[in-house]
């Protein structure tokens, strides 16, 4: 199964000046966990809830609050390898950018919801037990 599959492609995004209010209101509207940060049409960080309750300033600009520079997947990688990055960057969320373009979105939710997918497959023919 690739990210393709299981991504989501009507992304919410932000730009990277507007007030870092309008990201929690984005966050809380939409019900998701982070917002993919965009300056000129390119992806340049992401906001989550948490960086918005370690944000000082109250006044402060998304960009300011961001993570600058995510993890991010290509459309056609594994979703075994999009766990790996997720699990080791310990990050809800990976952008899928196919070259410099955002195309979607993927949680754990998303590779939650695959490998729930793949695991209740049946076999369509057992193979025999071996002998004991």
């Amino acid at each position: 199964m690739l990210v393709r599959d299981r991504m989501t492609s009507k992304v919410v995004t932000i730009d990277a000046n507007r007030p870092a209010a309008d990201a929690e209101a984005l966050l809380l509207r939409h019900r998701i966990r982070q917002l993919p940060v965009m300056r000129g049409g390119q992806l340049v960080g992401i906001i989550t809830h948490r960086d918005l309750r370690r944000a000082r300033a109250p006044r402060a600009t998304v960009s300011a609050v961001m993570t600058a520079k995510p993890a991010a997947i290509a459309p056609d990688a594994a979703i075994d390898e999009a766990a790996r990055l997720l699990r080791s960057y310990k990050v809800g969320g990976l952008p899928v950018m196919e070259g410099k373009a955002l195309v979607g979105i993927l949680t754990v939710a998303d590779v939650l919801d695959a490998f729930i997918e793949l695991s209740s497959r049946r076999p369509t023919r057992r193979s025999p037990r071996p002998p004991r």
